[in-house]
């Protein structure tokens, strides 16, 4: 019996949680100047979070 209950609650559970997934893509570095005139190349990553 209480077998039985744990698996019909983790079934529950698998299918109520929300499916998360992030998904990045490489931008090519970006050439910033800083205040003091310094130029650096900064490698960037996009975030696409979907629901």
């Amino acid at each position: 019996m209480v077998v039985v209950v744990v698996i019909v609650a983790s079934l529950v559970l698998l299918l109520l949680a929300p499916a998360v997934r992030i998904v990045t893509m490489p931008i090519q570095p970006q050439g910033i100047s800083t205040r003091d005139n310094v130029s650096v190349d900064a490698p960037m990553t996009g975030l696409l979070d979907e629901p």
